[in-house]
């Protein structure tokens, strides 16, 4: 669990790749998880380090 003054996770854009790319194909067919897959990718690009 979280607690207040941790920093979250960061990715390099390479760990991010695949995961986006398979959101991105969730949320293009639309559906049931179109939402929540839109959130999970949205989470995943904060994540992403401003440094790459």
């Amino acid at each position: 669990m979280q607690t207040a003054g941790e920093r979250l996770l960061l990715l390099t854009l390479h760990e991010a790749y695949d995961p986006l790319s398979w959101l991105g194909l969730v949320t293009a067919e639309g559906g049931a998880h179109t939402a929540e897959a839109g959130r999970w990718a949205k989470e995943i690009v904060a994540r992403v380090s401003s440094q790459e």
